[in-house]
């Protein structure tokens, strides 16, 4: 019964440090993403980048249009 006990105290002290160190894992990858972001974020609202940016987002929309303009057989 006591070995019983062992056992069982052992695998919850394991299970108590896998749940850490995923709970670890996962504060990393939050903070990661944020940074990211943050970059992101900078990247966009410099006033350097931003012509080729909407210059960009311009393209995409005319693309999207002409695409649906062959799925709807207008052409």
């Amino acid at each position: 019964m006591v070995q019983i006990l062992k056992i069982l105290k052992l695998h919850e002290i394991y299970f108590l440090k896998l749940n850490l160190e995923f709970k670890n894992r996962k504060r990393n990858k939050k903070h990661e993403f944020a940074e990211l972001i943050g970059d992101y974020i900078k990247e966009i609202s410099d006033p350097n980048n931003r012509e080729e940016y909407d210059q960009y987002l311009k393209q995409q929309k005319i693309k999207n249009r002409i695409t649906k303009m062959y799925e709807n057989d207008q052409f």
